[in-house]
């Protein structure tokens, strides 16, 4: 995520009317201990929040306890745990909203590890930072990078991937190179010996696209077909067994496919059909057949039609439809549904969020949704949550701009808070005996023009109004 740019071009693109190809809106929930989610806070989201400082957005992704975005400049932003310097702004300090990572330019990608970030530079080369104890930003050392390094003996790329602690690289003549981990066969060069550079996997020479998981990984040829390589404990190269595979094996019943996401021991793959596939680990429902049994081979997932965009997480899956609706299942721990439901409870089928018109998901123990609806709209009109309707005008306005809700709640008491594109609280409006259909007053002083939100919370129902504010 990556927005900022500041906000003096987030101001002069809406007063300007200049347009921008990302979206300004992120939403994310689940697991927060480090920030991952962006929301200015560590407390656990059950429920979609927005990404603060999020601006002009192509592209999200979430590693293990942090978070990347990719702005439209070709900037990339992250926000989460900085431990190992996987944030790649020169500290190893935690960010709790999204910061630009130094010196990297031009980017068309990125893919998170557990602890490492890559990016995919325009000119096909890969760069990498944060913890490299296992070589996986392969750069020849052992030793870690707070901000980004170029990525040794690969060029041509054209797409990349990371999971836990392996890093895989498509090159634009077909073939798959891997770095990191490799102690259970994940570079598929039949050893399990951990290089410190980039190696060649073995048999795939017409790929167009590759996933890493935790301890296996995968590749989809340009027949359409899926392969797998590296552990087998749960069935999670789909061969029908749990034997480990050291070179790329094909998946032996999936034909048009049109992507592949490989997770914490489970496997998905999306045909041209619009269906989801998965197999391995079913511990949690994470395969989203309806059961708990661990799958060798792959099983179609409920309830699932015209998917564009799927991705597998840890003990837990996400995919997006052609009308952007968001769909998640597994498991709830921390409140990777996003049902809003507080209780660890398992869901082995999908459950439609209350997103709409989304263009990016990803998932690890926290989920990040790019764009998207959930009671916020451009301008005027109104938005609402539940039976709480907010109505603000004029918008876009500047000097006073007036609010207005509806809606019965269970003890009519109600809050509102004004927050600039950062999150930071910049006014609590008064609201002391606010009756539904009477107007409130924001007299915007002295705050400078950009991007606002008004949050308005009252009887467990919670809806955002995007303000902007003129001179």
């Amino acid at each position: 995520m990556k927005y900022r740019l500041l906000l003096v071009f987030a101001i002069a693109c809406l007063i300007t009317g200049v347009s921008s190809a990302g979206t300004d809106f992120g939403w994310s929930w689940g697991r927060n201990d480090f920030g991952q989610l962006g929301d200015s806070t560590t407390a656990t989201n059950w429920s979609p929040e927005l990404i603060w400082n999020f601006y002009d957005i192509n592209d999200v992704t979430a590693g293990e306890f942090h978070s990347l975005a990719l702005q439209g400049d070709g900037t990339v932003w992250a926000w989460g745990l900085n431990s190992s310097g996987q944030l790649g702004d020169s500290t190893n300090t935690q960010k709790l909203i999204p910061v630009q990572t130094h010196d990297i330019y031009g980017v068309m990608a990125i893919a998170a590890g557990s602890y490492h970030s890559l990016a995919l530079r325009d000119d096909g080369t890969v760069w990498a930072w944060g913890r490299n104890a296992m070589y996986q930003l392969g750069d020849g050392t052992p030793l870690n990078r707070w901000e980004p390094v170029q990525t040794h003996l690969i060029s041509d790329i054209t797409a990349i991937s990371s999971f836990y602690c392996t890093s895989l690289a498509l090159k634009s003549d077909g073939t798959v190179w891997a770095w990191g981990n490799n102690g259970d066969g994940q570079y598929g060069d039949g050893t399990i010996n951990t290089d410190n550079e980039p190696v060649q996997t073995h048999l795939i020479t017409d790929a167009v696209a590759v996933s890493s998981g935790f301890d296996h990984s995968m590749a989809l040829l340009a027949d359409s077909t899926v392969w797998a390589w590296g552990s087998n404990d749960y069935g999670e190269l789909g061969l029908g067994d749990t034997s480990p595979r050291l070179e790329p094996v094909q998946v032996p019943t999936l034909t048009n496919v049109v992507s592949i996401s490989a997770g914490f021991d489970i496997s998905y793959a999306l045909d041209a059909n619009g269906i989801v596939w998965a197999w391995g680990k079913n511990l949690a429902g994470e395969l989203g057949d309806g059961t708990y049994t661990d799958r060798w081979e792959p099983v179609q997932v409920h309830n699932l039609t015209d998917i564009v965009a799927i991705d597998a997480g840890s003990h837990l899956g996400i995919a997006l439809d052609t009308g952007g609706n968001v769909y998640t299942w597994g498991w709830n721990y921390m409140g990777g549904i996003g049902s809003g439901d507080s209780l660890t409870v398992n869901y082995p089928e999908p459950f439609q969020t209350e997103l709409t018109t989304c263009s990016a998901v990803s998932c690890t123990w926290h989920v990040l949704v790019l764009g998207g609806e959930l009671g916020i709209e451009e301008f005027g009109g109104t938005s609402s949550s539940g039976n709480l309707i907010l109505t603000a005008y004029p918008n876009p306005g500047f000097g006073v701009i007036s609010f207005m809700y509806s809606g019965t709640t269970s003890n009519n008491a109600v809050d509102i808070q004004i927050m600039d594109i950062t999150g930071r609280v910049v006014e609590t409006v008064d609201v002391e005996d606010w009756q539904p259909e009477e107007t409130l007053r924001w007299n915007t002083g002295e705050n400078p023009p950009g991007i606002y939100f008004a949050k308005l919370y009252s009887g467990g129902n919670t809806v955002i109004r995007r303000i902007i504010l003129l001179n």
